[in-house]
């Protein structure tokens, strides 16, 4: 159990982090729009519960603090503001994934001492981040259906996977990209607030990085299963230890199973997109980079 555990922490630290925090925020002036604070990394099933919160809002301010995160989720929560009309804005620093969905914004604020920052999609590929064109053909129709001209496009996508290109209002101006400008945000003894993100962290929930964890490994051992027509495994291992995963999982109840079947949607989507080659390659991968011997044979 110990190895099985092992490779739970490893997987966690790659892939899995807790969500966003999305929090609706109402005015009591009903003359004031609504604002919608997204803080943190996006991490998957947040543009799903950014869609909750925003469900029949067609007036509102998103209000972006983040390091970024998943690109698809950032697709997905842009959309979603494009779609229903709502401003973006940004205090502190918005990075990554976090300044596509700024860009989404039908109005677009850019408080003084904000940072907003770009780089090329990327994946990674044996612990290092590989630029992905695919990724990249993805932001830039992305940025394309946003209006966005191709000099922007090329200055969003310039910067290296571990580096960052950060906008400057003259650079917004340049390229086109509209914005309003406001006043910095300080505390009330006139300093300026640093990323609220890093002043006010969220709170670690230890017991549901511990299941996801569990639901993580048992879905690789699923997909192990699958792999036969490309590579010898032994059967046996794998089910035994699923077995373990599974009755450890029954501790947190009915949220397991859902977490487990969250885990399973996403490796058929995987399946679905990357071809059932690909995935298993990830997938043994995977075990080998987490130090995990015997599944994979060869």
């Amino acid at each position: 159990m110990r190895i099985v555990l092992g490779l739970c922490a490893a997987i966690l630290a790659g892939s899995y982090s807790l969500a966003a925090e999305i929090k609706l925020v109402r005015n009591p002036d009903p003359k004031q729009v609504p604002a919608i604070i997204v803080r943190g990394l996006f991490v998957r099933g947040d543009a799903a519960e950014f869609e909750r919160q925003v469900n029949g809002i067609n007036r509102g301010l998103v209000v972006l603090s983040s390091p970024g995160g998943s690109i698809d989720e950032a697709f997905r929560i842009g959309a979603a503001v494009n779609i229903q009309g709502l401003a973006t804005m940004v205090v502190d620093e918005c990075a990554s994934a976090c300044g596509l969905v700024w860009l989404s914004g039908k109005r677009r604020y850019f408080s003084k001492g904000a940072r907003i920052g770009f780089h090329a999609a990327y994946v990674i590929r044996d612990g290092k981040p590989i630029e992905t064109g695919m990724g990249n053909a993805e932001i830039g129709s992305f940025l394309t259906h946003l209006g966005l001209s191709r000099e922007a496009i090329r200055f969003i996508a310039s910067a290296p996977p571990e580096g960052m290109r950060w906008l400057t209002p003259e650079d917004a101006r340049r390229l086109k990209i509209a914005f309003l400008e406001g006043a910095p945000v300080t505390d009330p003894s006139g300093r300026v607030q640093r990323p609220s993100y890093e002043e006010n962290p969220v709170k670690t929930d230890v017991a549901r990085d511990e299941m996801y964890g569990i639901a993580i490994v048992a879905g690789a051992h699923v997909i192990a299963l699958t792999c036969k027509p490309f590579y010898r495994i032994d059967e046996a291992l794998i089910q035994k230890r699923h077995k373990a995963l599974m009755d450890e999982g029954q501790k947190f109840g009915d949220k397991f199973v859902d977490a487990l079947g969250e885990i399973l949607v996403r490796n058929r989507s995987d399946l679905r997109q990357d071809g059932h080659k690909a995935v298993c390659d990830q997938n043994k991968a995977m075990f080998t980079n987490a130090g995990v011997q015997g599944v994979y044979l060869n």
